[in-house]
């Protein structure tokens, strides 16, 4: 097994990472509990089958792609060599984020709030712009087809996080339904 064997993994990795962080994200502020471990562990869940999704409509897109193709195995080797950049761009961003949890599992309160507010609110503000670097990076030397299916992908998860955050009730997440009471 070589790297580029696993390269879809780990785009699927990195892909199910960000909507799991997009559903925390999401759930951030809406509700009012002091103990929230487990309506955040809920909307996090939600962030990852909601990746799930994503990740199989991306892979029947590559894959009517490959299939309408040509050359398919000329396609496929552009494709690859198109994820190892996106893979680079992203995975960059995702070991920053991933690093600035440190403080949550080995600081106190303070280091917490520090990296909330000095790392994760910037890092949260970066975030379409890496996606659209990504997919320039990647598309940088690959063909047309390639090229369209990372624009897909990157308006797919762009939009990912807006669906989230806007069209997911606030009752789906954990909060109280708002016309009926909890007793």
């Amino acid at each position: 097994m070589t790297a580029l064997d696993a390269l879809p993994a780990a785009l699927i990795g990195l892909s199910l990472l960000d909507h799991g962080f997009a559903g925390y994200r999401a759930a951030a502020g809406r509700d009012g509990r002091i103990f929230k471990g487990r309506f955040y562990v809920r909307a996090v869940r939600g962030g990852i089958a909601q990746g799930w999704v994503v990740v199989a409509l991306l892979a029947g897109l590559a894959g009517a792609v490959l299939l309408a193709a040509a050359e398919p195995g000329v396609l496929y080797a552009d494709m690859q060599q198109a994820g190892v950049r996106l893979a680079c761009v992203v995975g960059v961003y995702a070991v920053v984020v991933v690093t600035a949890f440190l403080p949550y599992f080995f600081g106190g309160i303070e280091l917490r709030t520090l990296a909330t507010v000095s790392v994760f609110g910037p890092l949260t503000l970066l975030r379409p712009a890496v996606v659209v670097a990504a997919v320039c990076v990647a598309s940088w030397e690959a063909r047309w087809p390639t090229r369209a299916v990372l624009v897909v992908a990157g308006l797919v998860h762009l939009w990912s996080e807006r669906w989230l955050d806007r069209w997911i009730p606030r009752h789906a997440l954990g909060a109280p339904h708002p016309r009926r009471p909890r007793r």
